[in-house]
């Protein structure tokens, strides 16, 4: 920086401070001191860098991630957990998040907020990496403040998946994007187009339960989510490109009590004598409403027909299911649907006390799919549930209970059932760990059996908590391990009882899986497939954006 603009900035500063002697150590001062620079068209980088040393100087330290959690942690509806620093724990939306940011930190500026999964630009001073995944589960926010830079998460208090706060400001404000855009509006002017999802009622009213104040908040959320904005925008034009451009009678959020699903449930009881359920009869997160439901129908086939002539016409009521991605959109359940006949089944476990078991599909149509089973809220009884995965793709492609299996082979979630639940405890004398009484060697020696008779194909990461050839060859090897393993010593008793709970019934569940002929694979594991993608012989056409 030559002499001149220095020259030029001083007598702005002293201009700007009340007594005209600008003192580097007064925090009101570096404020005025900082508007000089920026009314002088300082480079920002350089400002930063000026503004970072001084404050530094002037004893402003950055707030630890405990203290700012502090600060957070006293609103409603937000809470810390435990030892944890680094998120906070609250069904709250980002965008409600980010004007409690600005209102606990008056002043803050630069306010940016990353969806679970997105890749974050760590600011100056946090720990995290440059670019580095934060979180798969906890949305991310970023600001400065007083000189500093922060970052913090924020995780759904149902801690296993996106909060339903953050998938509606993601549902909703795919809808706003989509009316503005089929409205005219120009997307590639963001300020613009923002104003116009705000400022116009014939954009925002078409939106079920949506009037302007929450339209100014789903603003506030892609303003400072720049990658849900681009998905959104990118999948809406891709989307508008297959459907009518016109803007639908109501664009409205997905519920069972919705008359398109009522009407769906009833046929469905009609004609298998079930109970639907619904998401996987069509897993819609949003309808467009361009006429009236078909109350006509007769059967299950006759209203699926229906579901598909909306979809192809732009007519009656089009379902769309979100997910986050490049902007690809494609109508599932068409009339020419993938064959997936299976031609093999890899089994793969992670390590001894990571929870999860994954089988990765072969076969025609079926070759990048994968059926992963893990608990998801991290109790010590809970059930494993499946998600189905794809190699490539951001988000998982459905989801399906245990109990399910039972609809194609009887006997399974009965099996695993069985040795679900807390089968060890800390003895409170040794402070070792140790069967909890008979029933937990019981089960013990269930698993054991399982894992000694599981099938050809079955990988197993042996890199942690050591091999698990030698962890099940005996009662008294699983305890050593358990009591011995540096690992595994260092873990907390519920986190302990919560793996293994999950990981004796992944053990249960992959002999089983790794036992079954060609038939039963195309029977049992695709069927489970199909269900959880919603793609079933009575599962109804629906657009997928992801």
């Amino acid at each position: 920086m030559n002499t001149s603009i220095i020259d030029k900035i001083l007598t702005e500063w002293s201009y700007r401070v009340p007594n005209g002697m600008p003192d580097p150590k007064d925090k009101y001062h570096l404020v005025h001191l900082k508007e000089s620079m920026k009314r002088l068209k300082v480079n920002g980088e350089v400002v930063d860098m000026i503004m970072n040393h001084l404050y530094e100087a002037s004893g402003t330290k950055r707030l630890s991630y405990k203290d700012v959690g502090k600060k957070l942690a006293g609103i409603k509806s937000i809470k810390q957990q435990g030892t944890v620093d680094k998120k906070l724990y609250g069904d709250i939306s980002s965008a409600d998040f980010i004007k409690r940011i600005k209102t606990t930190f008056k002043g803050a500026t630069n306010v940016k907020s990353y969806a679970p999964g997105d890749s974050v630009q760590a600011p100056v001073g946090a720990k995290g990496k440059v670019g580095e995944r934060q979180s798969s589960k906890a949305a991310w926010f970023t600001w400065k403040w007083d000189g500093n830079n922060y970052d913090i998460g924020l995780m759904p208090k149902t801690a296993g998946g996106r909060g339903t706060t953050q998938t509606k400001d993601q549902e909703l404000s795919w809808m706003l994007v989509l009316s503005g855009l089929q409205y005219g509006g120009d997307s590639t002017n963001k300020e613009e187009f923002l104003s116009l999802l705000v400022s116009n009622s014939s954009v925002y009213n078409k939106i079920e339960g949506v009037d302007q104040n929450t339209a100014m908040g789903l603003a506030a959320f892609l303003e400072h989510n720049d990658s849900w904005y681009e998905s959104n925008v990118k999948q809406c034009k891709k989307f508008m490109t297959s459907i009518n451009d016109n803007q639908p009678i109501k664009y409205v959020k997905d519920a069972s009590s919705l008359p398109v699903n009522t009407i769906a449930q009833r046929l469905y009881k009609q004609d298998f004598g079930k109970k639907l359920d619904v998401d996987k009869w069509n897993p819609a997160d949003i309808w467009l409403q361009y006429g009236s439901v078909n109350k006509s129908a007769t059967s299950m086939n006759e209203y699926n027909n229906w579901i598909m002539d909306s979809l192809k016409n732009g007519s009656g009521w089009v379902g769309v299911s979100l997910k986050k991605g490049g902007g690809s959109v494609g109508i599932v359940n068409d009339i020419h649907r993938p064959e997936y006949k299976v031609t093999g089944l890899e089994t793969k476990f992670g390590g001894l006390l990571s929870q999860g078991v994954t089988f990765n599909y072969k076969g025609t149509d079926l070759d990048g799919f994968g059926l992963n089973f893990r608990i998801f809220q991290g109790g010590s009884t809970e059930l494993i549930r499946g998600e189905v995965i794809k190699k490539g793709a951001e988000a998982v492609q459905g989801k399906a209970t245990l109990k399910v299996f039972d609809d194609f082979k009887s006997g399974i979630y009965s099996a695993v059932k069985k040795v679900s639940g807390v089968n060890v405890k800390l003895d409170k004398k040794t402070k070792e760990w140790v069967f909890d009484g008979a029933n937990g060697k019981k089960t013990f020696n269930t698993v054991k059996k399982a894992f000694g008779n599981m099938g050809k194909g079955t990988a197993f990461d042996n890199n942690m908590h050591g091999d698990w050839n030698s962890a099940f060859a005996s009662e008294s090897s699983f305890l050593d391990r358990l009591n011995t393993h540096p690992k595994i010593m260092k873990k907390k008793e519920g986190q302990i009882k919560s793996a293994l709970n999950a990981r004796f019934q992944a053990i249960v569940l992959g002999s089983i899986v790794t036992h079954m002929s060609n038939k039963d694979l195309q029977k049992v594991m695709v069927g489970m497939l199909l269900y959880g993608k919603s793609e079933s012989e009575w599962s109804a056409a629906h657009w997928k954006a992801q």
